[in-house]
């Protein structure tokens, strides 16, 4: 074969990342220059605790190609918890150019690498851009964490308040859960729960909408309707 086989899914109570690292490496010489290959031998070494060698691998992925996996956000992740910050940007960005965009987490990493940083300004930046995407809710619930942090509850409830986010709907269901959890922490239970109804009333039958409802009136006090 010119190019490695398609992996097929596997049962992760059957995984095994050390063997599948040991594969890798007898496969290496056959397709040494195989950007996915790469990448599945970096999450295994990943998985062993061999950062390094992830490290290596994810690397080595993204110099073959930057738009076949997402060794940039990988490495992003790696790096932000290493408390690298500036090199957790770096990646963030790389992904962030050469990847479709599929999940709001390369802007989440860049915004946190950045307060890390003491670059506020930064940070609100690349929340304003995911904010004009499907995560306007990921990006409004990460500034109004950003402004707890730094003015307290009542000024992160405000970041909500100026939104123009539809909170019934499913794909602003992360910032329904961090509104009311706000709202629970000012004291304001009753708005909390309205605001988990808001969502739950518009989708009746999903089970997240019902387990944002839950866990509002659990933190509430609500324990048997929760």
């Amino acid at each position: 074969h010119s190019t490695p086989p398609i992996p097929r899914p596997v049962d992760p109570r059957q995984a095994n990342p050390g063997r599948a690292l040991v594969e890798f490496e007898e496969g290496r010489g056959l397709w040494p220059n195989n950007a996915g290959a790469r990448f599945l031998a970096g999450g295994a070494a990943q998985r062993l605790g061999k950062h390094d060698r992830a490290i290596t691998e994810f690397r080595e992925s993204i110099r073959i190609s930057e738009t076949e996996t997402d060794a940039s956000l990988q490495l992003a992740r790696l790096y932000y918890t290493f408390g690298q910050f500036k090199t957790a940007r770096q990646f963030a960005a790389r992904h962030l150019r050469n990847r479709a965009l599929t999940s709001p987490e390369a802007h989440l990493i860049d915004a946190r690498a950045a307060v890390e940083m003491g670059n506020l300004d930064a940070a609100y930046k690349g929340l304003d851009q995911l904010a004009k995407t499907i995560f306007a809710g990921a990006a409004v619930s990460e500034r109004a964490s950003i402004v707890r942090k730094q003015d307290g509850v009542d000024a992160a409830l405000k970041v909500f308040e100026a939104s123009e986010l539809d909170l019934g709907e499913m794909r602003n269901a992360v910032a329904v859960q961090s509104y009311a959890a706000l709202l629970i922490d000012a004291g304001k239970a009753n708005d909390a729960i309205k605001v988990a109804s808001t969502l739950l009333d518009k989708h009746q039958d999903n089970a997240e909408a019902m387990e944002i409802k839950g866990r509002v009136l659990a933190s509430a006090g609500r324990a048997d309707e929760a």
